[in-house]
């Protein structure tokens, strides 16, 4: 009888320890969009907002300083179909006003295809920087228990939640222990 009053008045603080370390290690989603990455045409940069995604046309430049972080100016003038397409970008709080912007999507290269209002621009342009070559992989992690635990290791990939559970039942085991 004692016992599980004392497992009643513990309930909630396990509750809320049970929810702290559990949700410690989970990522926040509160502002995802939902991004479709695209394949872009050559001299335009994927980019996606609340407002749409687009493959924008890389702002004309002549050297790579006139680029943003992880860009480059491109050695060689591109030809591209370039258009500037209106989109509203929505408020995020009900004070806050919607506001209407432009941005220039390239369409593709230069070809019949390209027509009003879309127009046929050629400069160097700045377009995202190649990535880096990959790291060398890592070796398979061995299966053979180790001489050094004894045979007996937990998984150094064991889930947050796991060990949550595991915290809980340990804190519930004590709890309803009688003294």
């Amino acid at each position: 009888m004692r016992a599980s009053r004392h497992l009643r008045a513990l309930a909630p603080s396990l509750l809320v320890l049970a929810a702290v370390v559990g949700g410690a290690g989970s990522p926040a989603h509160a502002d995802a969009i939902g991004i479709v990455e695209r394949d872009c045409p050559e001299g335009t940069i994927f980019t996606a907002n609340h407002g749409g995604q687009w493959c924008v046309a890389g702002r004309p430049c002549t050297d790579d300083q006139d680029c943003d972080a992880l860009e480059v100016c491109s050695p060689d003038p591109i030809a591209l179909c370039v258009v500037n397409q209106s989109y509203v970008q929505g408020a995020r709080l009900a004070t806050d006003r919607a506001t209407t912007r432009v941005v220039r999507v390239g369409l593709g290269p230069c070809d019949a295809s390209c027509a009003s209002p879309a127009s046929c621009e050629t400069t160097r342009r700045c377009v995202r920087a190649p990535a880096p070559p990959a790291p060398p992989s890592p070796p398979p992690p061995s299966s053979a228990p180790s001489s050094a635990s004894g045979g007996c290791a937990a998984h150094p990939s064991a889930p947050h939640d796991t060990i949550a559970a595991l915290a809980v039942m340990c804190l519930l085991g004590l709890a309803t222990r009688r003294r």
